[in-house]
């Protein structure tokens, strides 16, 4: 149900805090609804192929090689580590989006910049952005951070013109990708390779970058986070994390990673889903009919989408919220293979 409803532009848009059209920009292809959203979705699938995925993974790789080295390396007591987490995630994504068309100064200032805007998207804010606001400064910060995106997009198509360049970042393959539709090259199917023949605008592949950023840098960031805590919390799980690593490395933890080896991580990548169950980064996401569709009178929906109901509770109170989130956290931590194609032992791992 909630796939149908997300892969429907047609008949449903992204209801997020009334400020986001302002600091996002109300253009942006996140708010876009119908064929013209339909459309970019389709094109963008060109940047997270395994081919464009394994150009991404040694940068990802090096950088956080570069900051477990620093942490591990630190000598201070115990201390909050979120920050730093987002500071890493951050840094692993302007790498990996605009690859060698940001200086690490320029970095800097987008990953400052953009917390101006993290906040200004929170549930409760004032709304209005009046000189002084959160919003108002974010929309500042906003225009700063388009204008490295966009020069950085410039950057890409003058790199990427030469048919002997090779692909560095996220940029250069949607570029690259653009380059052979038109030319008649893409390995793209039809439909994919027509809409990529389009020439992107900076100021358009500015807003998608803009985007994937504040997605990264907010709900990965977080969900990176309770990976570490549960992790730490549940030795017994780490070190079967620690085994499988060992194993599916060869005993060789300096050899580079691969998308061979990611697909033999089960145990790990299983791990990762149970961080999604237990602690999800995005708790809701809120979408909004906006032609103002009423569903039918005595309407019945599936009762497993609307959990809630399993305890026979119709309006949520404080304490019933409260219960429902005790309840689930009493789960506990516990890892299980999910019956996919990919598994390779398919018992429950505890």
């Amino acid at each position: 149900m909630a796939r149908k409803i997300l892969n429907s532009p047609n008949h449903a848009e992204p209801c997020l805090v009334k400020s986001a059209k302002k600091v996002l920009l109300e253009e942006n292809w996140v708010f876009l609804h119908g064929k013209v959203h339909a459309d970019y979705r389709k094109a963008l699938n060109v940047l997270f192929t395994k081919q464009a995925l394994a150009t991404y993974l040694p940068i990802q790789e090096r950088i956080y090689r570069t900051y477990f080295s620093k942490w591990q390396s630190d000598p201070s007591p115990a201390k909050p580590y979120m920050m730093e987490m987002r500071d890493l995630n951050m840094e692993t994504s302007l790498s990996v989006f605009l690859g060698p068309y940001v200086t690490p100064e320029e970095c800097k200032i987008i990953n400052d910049k953009y917390w101006l805007i993290t906040v200004a998207l929170e549930l409760v804010n004032f709304p209005f952005a009046w000189p002084g606001t959160k919003v108002y400064n974010a929309i500042q910060a906003r225009k700063l951070v388009m204008k490295y995106l966009m020069a950085a997009s410039k950057a890409s198509k003058e790199r990427m013109s030469d048919p002997q360049a090779e692909s560095l970042c996220l940029l250069d393959e949607w570029t690259r990708a653009m380059i052979e539709s038109r030319a008649g090259n893409s390995k793209a199917d039809g439909e994919q390779a027509k809409l990529l023949s389009r020439e992107y605008s900076d100021k358009e592949i500015g807003m998608v970058v803009l985007s994937f950023l504040f997605a990264s840098q907010d709900a990965m960031s977080s969900a990176i986070v309770y990976a570490f805590q549960l992790s730490a919390d549940h030795p017994e799980i780490l070190a079967k994390i620690r085994e499988e690593q060992y194993r599916v490395r060869g005993n060789d933890l300096e050899a580079p990673l691969t998308l061979e080896l990611i697909d033999d991580m089960v145990y790990t990548r299983a791990t990762i889903k149970e961080v999604l169950r237990l602690m999800p980064p995005v708790i809701m996401y809120p979408m909004r009919l906006p032609n103002h569709s009423l569903f039918p009178l005595n309407t019945l929906y599936p009762k497993a989408q609307w959990s809630f109901l399993h305890s026979g509770i119709r309006y949520m109170t404080r304490q019933s919220i409260l219960n429902l989130i005790h309840s689930t956290l009493n789960d506990g931590f516990q890892i299980q293979m999910d019956q996919h194609p990919w598994q390779r032992v398919n018992h429950k791992i505890t």
